[in-house]
């Protein structure tokens, strides 16, 4: 848990529970299996794996950044108070963001094997959050609503719900989500995004965003839907038009790490621009440890592959990436 984050697309993390269950191929090189968290607490990974709940300081610890929660665009500064903040003397782009806290990054929230009390307890922590955004992402987003419907009827020794069972309600049953979530879903190839984004998009959400990365594969995303359209005069159906899917945000990335697969810089390249062309916001967080480009005509006439030199580790340095691929964007959300 930390109140910053190195995670360029949030602001902080939040890691009320820890541990999970690899589902893809995503998760072959996890970096939470084998963060310093988890290996200094030795967290196990796995099916029949305990999670590990976080102590009272970070499972609360929304409850406090809650209280400042505009982050300044330029500095990162904490305030209450945005009408009468610093002047920040920074470059870039003025002004302030609701605080983006992303939960889980060293699991995965809808994991059912998270217990059902934990979980009623991190979602009254969003709940009496209201002025943070959470982003919650998730590789199970099948399992959003038994989730939910076991978080609902859930009840302590006492016999007493955990969280408001309206407000689980409202978001589950009536299609009220709250304002303050974002839904998220990672889909890191062709099948993970055609099983896991008609999944997310059954989820009601203010936001709902995609994380593709570690990108392993071109991916075409649904971020456009045909509308008939219909003879003014007539009534008769004559084409169609492209009206949004759902989609708010896409975050793309490839692998890092010792054990990183190549990204091809056209897969990066080809989902920034599906994107633009729907309208929909894309952050580029990196271009992975082994950036690659094919296409390279060889002196045989063949195409060859080329390794990107880059000086950054995981190639996250935006100056060294082509200038069409600088996006770093966000939902017009508070």
């Amino acid at each position: 848990m930390s109140d910053t984050s190195a995670i360029e697309w949030c602001d902080a993390t939040w890691n009320w529970v820890m541990g999970c269950t690899k589902v893809s191929p995503a998760c072959v090189n996890c970096y939470a299996e084998v963060s310093t968290p988890s290996r200094t607490m030795g967290i196990e990974w796995g099916d029949q794996a305990e999670r590990r709940v976080a102590r009272n300081a970070t499972f609360n610890a929304p409850l406090k950044w809650n209280k400042k929660p505009w982050v300044c665009d330029r500095c990162g500064w904490f305030t209450n108070d945005i009408d009468n903040a610093h002047v920040c003397i920074g470059t870039g782009p003025g002004g302030f963001h609701r605080r983006r806290v992303f939960s889980l990054s060293l699991g995965d929230w809808l994991d059912n094997k998270i217990p059902v009390s934990v979980l009623a307890r991190a979602l009254n922590i969003v709940r009496l959050c209201p002025n943070l955004n959470f982003l919650l992402l998730t590789k199970r987003p099948q399992l959003f609503f038994s989730r939910m419907s076991n978080v609902a009827i859930y009840r302590d020794i006492a016999g007493k719900p955990v969280i408001d069972v309206d407000w689980v309600n409202a978001w589950a049953c009536r299609n009220e989500p709250p304002p303050n979530v974002w839904i998220g879903t990672s889909v890191e190839d062709k099948q993970r995004a055609d099983e896991r984004i008609p999944e997310l998009l059954k989820i009601p959400a203010k936001v709902r965003f995609l994380s593709c990365e570690p990108l392993l594969g071109p991916i075409r995303l649904p971020l456009t839907k045909p509308k008939p359209l219909y003879d003014a005069e007539y009534g008769d159906q004559h084409e169609y038009a492209e009206v949004p899917n759902g989609i708010d945000w896409v975050i793309v990335g490839g692998e890092s790490g010792p054990k990183a697969r190549p990204c091809n810089i056209g897969w990066v390249r080809d989902i920034k621009n599906q994107c633009k062309a729907a309208s929909v916001p894309v952050f580029v967080k990196q271009l992975g440890s082994i950036p690659i480009i094919f296409g390279v005509d060889g002196p045989d006439g063949c195409d060859k592959l080329m390794v990107c030199r880059v000086s950054h580790t995981k190639c996250g340095n935006s100056s060294e990436w082509p200038e069409d691929l600088r996006a770093q964007e966000f939902p017009n959300a508070a």
